[in-house]
């Protein structure tokens, strides 16, 4: 194994396999062998990115390492920390890998704070100076799906509030939007209503606060803004803080007349109304 080890050391990106679960079959002679190799890529990564697309695989939750990460990397916060490195080098090598956020939910299970250090990553990291929804290819649906999505999701998107310098194209509509054929959209909508809603009875009278969650929910369904707005309403009279709330998504694009969007809109803003009869 020492050959192995020294193989890694030495290698440049060209000589590697993306594949690391072989050495699953050596564990037998050394149970450290894939943090080790694990921890001289991550290292390696650091002078050249690429080879954070070998680490990759490795968070393939069907694969032998993979399916095993809190076995493997659970049992000492420094490997943990390896593990979160590990991720962080992966994404730089291969900014489309872990494409459903499945070796981002497996780290959430060992960490549970990860969300919020992916975040501190993801901002530290452009070189154009700032980060929005078009620098990253993750689907991260199956994250409301969670047992602690209600804290996870909070803490993602308050890192998010707190870091982003201006609202348009934020990165946290990467954590709202939903793909067109999302098998669980009712019960993940249904959900960020919910989160919503308590962020609102949370902090209503915090005017930024509330600018962001409102924007982010403008996917949701005209109900479902209603009742957001109803909470609001309920715990917030100033008006110069609801006339900075985002109520409508944008209308985008359209084909032939434009006049069946404009009733649509129309109906849905005099359809508040009720909502200020107090």
């Amino acid at each position: 194994l020492s050959d192995l080890l020294a193989h890694y050391e030495a290698a440049t990106v060209f000589d590697l396999f993306r594949d690391l679960d072989f050495l699953v079959k050596y564990e037998r002679l050394d149970a450290r062998l894939v943090p080790k190799v694990v921890a001289i890529l991550v290292e390696k990564a650091r002078a050249d990115s690429r080879i954070g697309h070998v680490l990759a695989g490795s968070f393939n939750v069907k694969g032998d390492i993979g399916g095993r990460l809190r076995e493997i990397f659970g049992g000492s916060p420094e490997d943990i920390a390896l593990l979160k490195r590990a991720y962080f080098a992966a994404s730089a090598g291969d900014p489309h890998f872990d494409y459903n956020s499945a070796g981002f939910s497996t780290l959430l299970d060992i960490e549970p704070d990860f969300g919020a250090e992916w975040i501190d990553w993801c901002y530290a990291r452009p070189t154009k100076g700032y980060l929005s929804r078009y620098d990253d290819n993750r689907d991260y649906s199956n994250l409301w799906l969670r047992d602690d999505y209600m804290k996870t999701m909070r803490d993602i998107l308050e890192r998010i509030r707190v870091t982003q310098e201006f609202e348009s194209f934020s990165y946290g509509d990467m954590f709202i939007t939903l793909l067109n054929d999302e098998p669980q959209a009712a019960a993940i909508r249904a959900r960020q209503r919910e989160l919503f809603e308590g962020w609102i009875r949370d902090a209503a009278d915090d005017v930024a606060q509330m600018e962001f969650v409102f924007t982010r929910a403008v996917g949701l369904a005209e109900d479902d803004r209603r009742v957001l707005l109803k909470e609001f309403l309920s715990r917030n009279e100033e008006i110069g803080d609801f006339e900075r709330l985002r109520l409508e998504p944008d209308s985008g694009g359209w084909s032939g007349s434009e006049v069946p969007l404009l009733e649509g809109r129309v109906a849905f803003l005099e359809s508040l109304l009720p909502l200020f009869d107090r």
